[in-house]
């Protein structure tokens, strides 16, 4: 998985709990996969814009003590994506109770 992937991934991860901004989505980012951003937090905009240009993200603007952010949420097809990529984690030699999340007894 490329670096690029990866900070997708983890973009996707943490909008799936919560819609957030940059600067917080970088702040979670940073805690968890440092090295993605390597004190380089700008990359993240190009990623973002390029999520929500493919439709995986929808963004609005507020406004609060005179300061305007960009908020992100995922979407349907973002949690899709999402998805997509956990699954193509899965080793293929599991068995496909344990790829479902079904435990077997």
């Amino acid at each position: 998985m490329s670096a690029n992937q990866q900070l997708q991934q983890h973009i996707l991860e943490t909008l799936a709990q919560y819609p957030s901004y940059g600067y917080r989505i970088a702040q979670c980012i940073l805690r968890r996969a440092p090295q993605l951003l390597e004190s380089k937090e700008s990359a993240l905009y190009p990623v973002l814009y390029q999520l929500e240009l493919e439709g995986a993200l929808e963004s609005w603007k507020e406004t609060a003590h005179n300061q305007t952010r960009r908020y992100y949420r995922i979407t349907h097809k973002g949690r899709g994506k999402l998805v997509k990529v956990d699954k193509d984690l899965i080793p293929a030699k599991l068995s496909p109770q344990l790829t479902l999340g079904v435990q077997a007894i």
